[in-house]
């Protein structure tokens, strides 16, 4: 291997390879969630050597999936950003994976639920009903389709309908290039066509229709708030129900305008066949995982201001030129890095509110001998009040059938989940690790008393056609991925800070994942772990 002035090293036409004192450049990334590898395989494509450290024993973190009796439980994803072409993440996911050996599904329908009158858990809610006497909402993908619907059971709404519907029109407009990306392998000059033309004049077009339907009411507040302006009963009910209270009303126009052009769509096989492409594409682009292989620390030397390696737990020490941490913020803050790396204007974070997180969930996950083809894919239904054993209130329930998924379970059998959000992992977390039998207790309880309310929705025979049951629990999603509490998906959007990927005071230890950005989710992992190869990247030439 031959080595270059600028002290890179080529081989027969590939990457050019980092090298120090001869050797190439190694970077050790904590974590194996789709950040981790994200960030390795572009790590790999500029040339370093990249190792994932996993303290599980599959890739993936949160986008995960397993098997149960013959059954396959989807455990993250319900729609991949940047499915197809019209998404900037569309680019970023293909110069990691191929996308083209996904076979993706495109709903008619986001979700249906039933509309009734809010009441307090100790009062059964009423019925509300459209102009046809209907209590079912229909949540349309396309905004035509939406917009219609909207227009017939609500025409006195009429002005605030089609605005809301010409805004999300609008954004359609400007997906290709939210957020800004072009492919690495462009030339100079669509470089500088991209940059110095079309994101100009695309950045101002935004920005004007930003403020003009912020000004209008429309990208203001919350979904809930945005609900009182209707006229009609029925809908503003609908849509205070469309998502939970705190979700933005900018960020639903988001949600819609992805659903439009359809580059939001839910890939077949679910979370854990995305995971395992993503890793096969890792390894084939050299590097390696280590599973099963817990890191205790970032081992920093505060003279030089810089990380020396990692230390795992059972006493290894893996040196490093670069660390990336893609693990849980809390853990990497305050555990790993041992709290005296941290801006000052987050130590408040220490102790986290359970507000500032997003909500964890107990899924009911069932694997039905049935192909259940008659029944919507995303459904809400009320019920009697109940609670989770950790306090929640419930008065409906919030059923994801996967029978569109063949590759779940088959043509004549089908998965289903049901989702109890909770802001009180702390409690499962706890019941496990202090009370075993316990937690075992609840969780057997918790799902018949569930399985009872379905047999309630679907009939009596749905209770002979459940093969599997599995409930998970904040505790699971802690044991397996080690996130704060549980949590799904990291800061809540309103924590309102820009970035939480910083760490002071060390030149080569980075954050990414979807802890960086409030809002979290896939997108975030992506980015981040795009960004943080390239920082690494421009670091060292």
């Amino acid at each position: 291997m031959r080595l270059k002035s600028n002290g890179r090293a080529s081989s027969n036409g590939r990457a050019s390879f980092v090298i120090k004192n001869g050797i190439m450049k190694k970077v050790c990334i904590i974590g194996a969630g789709v950040a981790g590898m994200a960030c390795g395989i572009h790590l790999q494509k500029s040339g370093f050597q990249t190792v994932i450290y996993e303290g599980g024993s599959t890739p993936g973190g949160l986008c995960t999936g397993w098997s149960r009796g013959g059954y396959s439980f989807n455990g993250c994803m319900h729609w991949l950003l940047g499915a197809e072409k019209g998404s900037s993440f569309h680019t970023m996911w293909n110069e990691i994976v191929d996308l083209s050996q996904i076979e993706f599904v495109d709903h008619k329908e986001r979700v249906q639920f039933e509309v009734k009158f809010h009441v307090e858990m100790h009062g059964r809610a009423s019925d509300m009903t459209d102009k046809y006497g209907s209590n079912i909402f229909h949540f349309y993908n396309k905004t035509d389709d939406f917009e219609k619907y909207l227009l017939d059971i609500a025409p006195e709404d009429a002005t605030l309908i089609k605005r809301w519907m010409s805004c999300v029109r609008g954004l359609n407009k400007f997906q290709e290039v939210l957020p800004p990306v072009i492919a690495d392998d462009s030339s100079l000059w669509q470089k500088i066509k991209f940059w110095g033309v079309k994101m100009t004049v695309r950045m101002h077009q935004l920005g004007f229709h930003y403020l003009k339907y912020r000004f209008s009411g429309i990208l203001q507040g919350t979904t809930h708030t945005f609900a009182e302006r209707f006229k009609s009963p029925f809908l503003r009910e609908a849509i205070k129900n469309l998502y939970e209270k705190e979700m933005p009303m900018n960020l639903l126009c988001f949600v819609q305008s992805y659903a439009d052009l359809g580059v939001a769509k839910y890939p077949k096989g679910g979370s854990e066949a995305f995971a395992k492409l993503l890793a096969d594409s890792y390894l084939k682009s050299g590097g390696t995982i280590k599973y099963n292989s817990k890191v205790e620390k970032i081992v920093v030397d505060d003279g030089a201001h810089k990380a020396k390696g990692i230390q795992l737990k059972n006493g290894d020490f893996c040196e490093a030129d670069y660390v990336v941490s893609a693990a849980d913020w809390h853990w990497t803050m305050f555990d790993a890095l041992g709290e005296k790396y941290i801006p000052s204007d987050l130590m408040k974070y220490n102790k986290i509110e359970n507000s500032d997180v997003y909500y964890s969930y107990c899924i009911l996950y069932l694997g039905v001998k049935d192909g259940m083809k008659n029944h919507p894919h995303f459904l809400r239904f009320y019920t009697d009040p109940y609670l989770l054993p950790d306090g929640t209130p419930f008065d409906k329930m919030e059923v994801h059938i996967y029978n569109y998924d063949e590759k779940l379970a088959g043509d004549d059998r089908c998965t289903i989940a049901v989702y109890f959000q909770t802001q009180n992992g702390d409690y499962w977390i706890d019941k496990r690790e202090n009370d075993r039998s316990g937690y075992d207790a609840v969780k057997k309880q918790f799902t018949a008393l569930a399985i009872e309310k379905l047999v309630e929705h679907f009939g009596e025979d749905f209770r002979d056609k459940i093969e599997v049951s599995d409930l998970t629990t904040p505790a699971s999603y802690h044991r397996y991925t080690n996130n704060y509490n549980g949590s799904s998906q990291g800061w809540m959007p309103m924590v309102g800070r820009r970035s939480f990927g910083k760490v002071r005071n060390v030149s080569n230890v980075f954050l990414c994942g979807h802890w960086t950005i409030p809002g979290g989710g896939l997108p975030i992992a992506l980015k981040s772990g795009r960004d943080v190869a390239r920082k690494i990247k421009n670091n060292t030439c």
